[in-house]
């Protein structure tokens, strides 16, 4: 929710600038959201503190929010926080299935998940319109190579071209099919 949040006061900020400044340049920020266990510490001496956290988990967090930048999503979420979500909030949230990344300097494979309450309303309308089409898209495509068959790309190509007319159809552009062939790994079928 908070993420959710920030992304709405960053868009009121955003269009603040441009009525009241004229500040034709839009605000824009990536949110990367993963839970786990990490280590908070307040440093330094009597006359300057600084609170830091250590943890891998803070490198993956980190690590997820330019990702962001790359696919095109303003939120992006681990399963480890989808899995903590309550029944209700998960009903209520609007988010999809982008596949598994495989982050630099981590070890495990996460699932990730493009959290869509976010985005403006025609992006929002076609990501929840193509829910299952983009589902099955990513389960094809994002595969190793050598798990792919001549039918698999023939449906692959097939899919894409579905998303992409629903796209035109909602005038926007997704660049997230693109940006995961772009950033996915042929050996694993991940996104690194």
């Amino acid at each position: 929710r908070c993420a959710v949040e920030m992304q709405a006061k960053t868009q009121q900020l955003s269009l603040q600038r441009l009525c009241v400044e004229g500040n034709q340049m839009p605000l824009d920020i990536g949110v990367g959201l993963h839970h786990d266990v990490l280590s908070l510490g307040i440093l330094g001496d009597d006359k300057r503190h600084t609170c830091t956290a250590i943890s891998a988990s803070v490198n993956l967090a980190s690590r997820l929010e330019g990702l962001t930048k790359q696919l095109g999503c303003r939120v992006l979420a681990t399963e480890a926080v989808v899995d903590q979500l309550s029944p209700q909030i998960l009903k209520e949230t609007a988010m999809r299935k982008l596949g598994v990344a495989q982050m630099k300097g981590s070890l495990a494979a996460t699932p990730i998940y493009d959290v869509f309450q976010a985005d403006e309303r025609a992006p929002q309308a076609y990501k929840a319109a193509t829910l299952k089409t983009f589902e099955r898209y990513t389960k094809l495509a994002l595969r190793p190579d050598d798990q792919i068959t001549d039918a698999d790309h023939a449906d692959i190509a097939h899919l894409r071209s579905t998303l992409e007319a629903a796209a035109e159809r909602y005038s926007i552009k997704d660049v997230s099919m693109a940006a995961m062939e772009a950033v996915r790994d042929p050996k694993s079928g991940r996104l690194v």
